[in-house]
């Protein structure tokens, strides 16, 4: 359960440094506005199956629930293509903003490496 535990722990933790420091920023910065608001909708896409796995990793850690393998395959290949699909519009979405001269991408990288690096959960993340 530590790695699903970790890998949930570090997803949830890479979103919300998009939302409240990368895509401001982008948004600030690139000469098409709203350009994040359809990354942003998708993080709503998969969220609810995400926090279904964070539920029932807790009750397994708790002993509330068995850990049955199954439930947890059950749980990531339902919220795995909302995820995949968001990981393919995301990567689309900045290759195409590469060509907005006006984003400064050196800016984008320490702003948001200095905001990972303040908010990580330094124990639950120690896997990756």
């Amino acid at each position: 359960m530590a790695f699903c535990d970790a890998w949930s722990c570090t997803l949830h933790s890479h979103h919300n440094t998009e939302e409240t420091v990368y895509f401001p920023l982008l948004e600030e910065q690139s000469t098409e506005k709203g350009v994040m608001a359809r990354n942003h909708a998708e993080h709503g896409t998969f969220l609810p199956g995400l926090l279904t796995l964070d539920e029932y990793i807790q009750n397994v850690k708790a002993d509330v629930k068995t850990y049955d393998g199954s439930r947890i395959l059950k749980i990531t290949e339902d919220l795995g293509p909302a995820l995949e699909a968001h990981l393919t519009n995301e990567i689309d979405l900045l290759e195409s903003l590469a060509k907005d001269e006006k984003i400064d991408w050196n800016l984008l990288g320490k702003t948001m490496a200095a905001h990972s690096k303040k908010v990580a959960d330094r124990v639950s993340i120690f896997i990756f």
